[in-house]
């Protein structure tokens, strides 16, 4: 299970910028009814208009193992609300970055053989497969951004790219190992 053990914490960051909350509910149930031997933080990170998070709220209560915390923020974009969650984490603790709908295995996860990278099954909310395998680094994202889980080094998202700015995230990653 790569270097992640039922002692180990990791921090999931969901940011939430939609109307209709029927894919958070999916994917924060689908996390809970999972059998995970971490112990899970699940930060939602929602933009402040959305006013219809109550009950998403009243239906799960934190357990043993995974515990939810809801952190509204006025920011708008979607890395500003990434790099808003990571304000929750200290140096190295590892956590993931998954969006409403995603479905994510915390059940088994696997060691790439890039330093402090770690990886997990994962489902994308729009098609029925599961990615389970790795591209060639230097061609674009190795595997699914949301499926990657790191450990958390002070890097932030940059605000500059519209949809590139996780592979520009990995890649400063890996430049700093």
């Amino acid at each position: 299970m790569g270097n992640l053990n039922s002692t180990n914490k990791v921090t999931i960051v969901t940011p939430f910028k939609a109307i209709n909350n029927a894919k958070l509910y999916q994917t924060i149930n689908y996390l809970y009814k999972q059998n995970i031997k971490l112990i899970v933080k699940h930060l939602i990170i929602y933009d402040i208009s959305c006013n219809n998070l109550l009950d998403i709220k009243n239906s799960f209560i934190n357990k043993k193992n995974y515990f939810l915390e809801y952190i509204p923020t006025n920011k708008k974009g979607i890395y500003d609300a990434i790099n808003e969650g990571f304000k929750y984490l200290k140096n190295n603790d590892y956590y993931i970055v998954i969006g409403a709908g995603d479905l994510i295995f915390l059940e088994n996860i696997y060691e790439i053989k890039i330093k402090n990278l770690l990886f997990c099954k994962y489902k994308l909310s729009n098609k029925p497969t599961h990615l389970n395998r790795c591209r060639n680094l230097y061609s674009g994202m190795p595997y699914c951004h949301n499926a990657i889980i790191f450990k958390y080094n002070q890097i932030k998202y940059s605000n500059k790219y519209s949809i590139c700015s996780d592979y520009d995230y990995f890649i400063n990653f890996i430049k700093k190992f």
